[in-house]
């Protein structure tokens, strides 16, 4: 299959040189968060969050942003409601409601307009893997601990999308759904916006060949890279070849290889730490 790449050492890094990195932004107290050059210089406000400037203890210190009632999460509403009103307050959105959902590593996108449901539980949301939205003032917003997520954005129209993405969904095509719907909504394909947030990287995240068989069944393209220690999927190469042939060009392409797993002082790991890892959050507000 010719999207499937089994990448030597030396390829991988050759294509993360290429990437541009998000940059780090400190906000009130020690909370930080990373953003996109592109998504900053094109007026929307975003994050990338850091688990630091949060009110969680314990496993999820401090800024976890998960959601009341998911499996293995026993942190409390009250930190959770507070850790979100901190990264929103960060980019100047706090009176901006956030749009979420029950991710299900699944390719549905949830398509937020009308009026908003008040946030209670997991249970609540709609089960969706992309938030879309072309309404002003509306945050999209994804949930990771070693997923990839995604921000985009098209500059002409103001909609934006937050996606999730482990292997399972850019198998099933959840990035194509998002830019898709995107576009369904009026969005400008040529002059969208991608920006790649922390995920786990390649020398943390070995795979089995039950995977390579999935993307080359779905003709997804996959990066690996296969050493003396397995077979190891880069999600971020992955992500960014896949956004490539979506139409991105790689000047609107940011973010770069970030591993959540290998840097515990920054970020939530689930592979790392297991089901009591907390969560961090990709945000964007339409405009």
């Amino acid at each position: 299959m010719d999207s499937l790449t089994v990448a030597s050492r030396s390829s991988t890094s050759i294509a993360a040189d290429r990437a541009r990195p998000l940059r780090e932004r400190r906000a009130e107290g020690d909370l930080l968060i990373l953003e996109s050059v592109l998504l900053a210089e094109a007026g929307f406000r975003h994050a990338f969050s850091t688990r630091t400037g949060g009110v969680s203890g314990g496993p999820f210190a401090s800024l976890n942003l998960g959601v009341a009632g998911a499996p293995g999460e026993p942190d409390s509403s009250a930190n959770l409601a507070e850790n979100r009103r901190r990264l929103a307050r960060s980019i100047d959105v706090e009176s901006c409601p956030w749009v979420l959902s029950r991710q299900v590593h699944g390719r549905e996108v949830h398509w937020s307009e009308g009026a908003m449901n008040e946030l209670k539980d997991l249970a609540s949301l709609p089960a969706a893997d992309a938030i879309a939205t072309a309404t002003p003032g509306r945050l999209a917003s994804v949930r990771t601990a070693d997923c990839v997520p995604i921000l985009l954005a098209c500059p002409r129209r103001g909609a934006v999308a937050a996606v999730h993405a482990g292997w399972r969904g850019l198998v099933l095509g959840v990035l194509d759904a998002a830019v898709d719907r995107l576009v369904a909504a009026a969005a400008d394909r040529g002059a969208l916006l991608a920006a790649i947030g922390p995920a786990i990287g390649v020398d943390a995240y070995e795979v089995g060949e039950d995977v390579v068989d999935a993307f080359r069944a779905a003709g997804r393209e996959g990066s690996f890279r296969r050493d003396s220690r397995g077979l190891r999927l880069d999600l971020f190469e992955t992500t960014r070849s896949q956004l490539l042939r979506l139409g991105f060009s790689s000047e609107r392409i940011d973010g770069g290889p970030c591993c959540t797993h290998a840097d515990a002082s920054r970020f939530f790991s689930y592979r790392r730490d297991g089901a009591r890892s907390g969560r961090l959050a990709a945000v964007i507000e339409a405009r």
